[in-house]
């Protein structure tokens, strides 16, 4: 599910001011009893940046501040130029950012993150590099804090620090886990963050700031599924996944209309309040669609309900499941600090829908609750720009310097 808010992009000559001052920032939405709500955080010389790098959105901003300044569309357009020299070896141009939907909407597109993964470095290179020409910076000036990828093998983070590294010319850079940032970005250092995105649906629990990797879990049924059978529903046939048009059609039916019911076995409509918000919705282009009740609980497919001719995730027994593979010692916290994150967590009825899942089938001897902050569509973002603000930050970071001597001891 795309983010239902994008930043500005650029920024304004205060903004430009705010950035050369050493003020501190307090870091909202963080609970004051946590180990880190009441720290004051100051802003270094060299401010870093972050990057959090998404399936739909790729945001970005400088380290210390409670939001992203800028989102730019994590999908690129290959448009001809007026001297194409032909079929057989045709130039073209790259198209990126949101000033450019108009052109990404009439042109071939393509995402280059497929369920987690990277698919197209170019891409991905040309929306870094867009994303710094749009925060007006200078790469060699500015340590990097990346986050956002929730399947990192060896071989991607090693090409990740590459294009940074010789690309960019960054000083120094830090890949951070997302799970761990989510979390850490919420007021935990405990806790089990469960993250559903465009591409990917992932439970992961993370003890004392590091994750657990032996009982994290990645499904690769997320938003994106509810776009395919909702698209499907409306129009009887398959959605067009490189079409950024029809995508974000689908993205806007589902921000404004569909929902998760919160307790499906009951159909009051006190229970459900959405269910009395008329079904219907205008489209960019001025077409009208209709959403039945049954299309618009397709969020549904997030936990088992048998009613829907849908795939079904059961998310609560995969929450508990995971919980139990984890030592006696941590359940109790893990069960109390269920963080959600990520544009499917958005949906009306989400969290009181998992909360009351939990409660009728967890172990009777461990409370449980869902943590579902208002910023929960950015929490890997607002974890990195909390940990790129600490004093221990550098020492945690690969400088370019390291890599190039690394670089050349590998070379020979």
């Amino acid at each position: 599910m795309a983010a239902q808010v994008v930043m500005g992009e650029g920024r304004t000559q205060a903004q430009n001011a705010t950035w050369k001052k050493a003020e501190p920032v307090i870091v909202a939405g963080i609970p004051t009893s946590s180990l880190i709500g009441s720290i004051f955080i100051f802003l270094m010389e060299e401010v870093s940046i972050v990057f959090d790098i998404g399936s739909d959105w790729c945001r970005s901003g400088p380290g210390g501040r409670n939001n992203p300044t800028l989102a730019v569309p994590t999908v690129i357009g290959y448009q001809a130029y007026p001297e194409n020299p032909g079929p057989s070896n045709p130039k073209k141009r790259k198209i990126v950012g949101f000033s450019n939907l108009h052109l990404l909407k009439q042109i071939p597109t393509e995402f280059p993150i497929q369920r987690g993964q990277i698919t197209n470095w170019d891409a991905i290179e040309a929306v870094l590099k867009y994303s710094y020409d749009r925060l007006g910076i200078k790469t060699e000036n500015h340590p990097v804090l990346l986050t956002g990828f929730l399947s990192n093998p060896v071989k991607d983070r090693e090409k990740l620090v590459e294009i940074m590294m010789e690309t960019f010319q960054v000083p120094s850079l830090y890949i951070g886990n997302h799970a761990e940032l989510c979390l850490f970005g919420s007021g935990f250092l405990t806790g089990l963050v469960l993250h559903s995105g465009s591409g990917v649906t992932s439970i992961t629990p993370v003890c004392n700031g590091r994750v657990k990797n032996l009982s994290n879990k990645i499904f690769e049924m997320a938003g994106l599924d509810v776009s395919l059978l909702l698209h499907k529903a409306l129009f009887k046939k398959e959605m067009n996944l490189v079409s950024i048009s029809q995508r974000y059609d689908m993205d806007l039916a589902k921000e404004r209309l569909c929902y998760v019911s919160k307790h499906p076995n009951q159909k009051e409509s006190v229970i459900d309040p959405m269910s009395n918000v008329p079904g219907v919705i205008v489209l960019p282009d001025g077409k009208i669609i209709t959403l039945s009740k049954e299309l618009r609980t397709y969020p549904d497919m997030f936990f088992w309900t048998p009613q829907h001719d849908v795939p079904n995730l059961d998310l609560c027994s995969e929450v508990i499941d995971t919980v139990m593979k984890c030592a006696s010692e941590e359940q109790a916290t893990l069960f109390s600090h269920v963080v959600l994150s990520g544009g499917n967590t958005l949906f009306s009825g989400f969290p009181e829908r998992l909360l009351w899942e939990l409660n009728a089938i967890r172990p009777h001897w461990v409370p449980s609750e869902v943590v579902s902050r208002p910023n929960r569509i950015y929490l890997s973002w607002l974890g990195g720009s909390i940990l790129s603000c600490l004093s221990t930050f550098n020492t945690q970071c690969l400088t370019n310097k390291e890599y190039q001597e690394t670089a050349q001891y590998v070379a020979l």
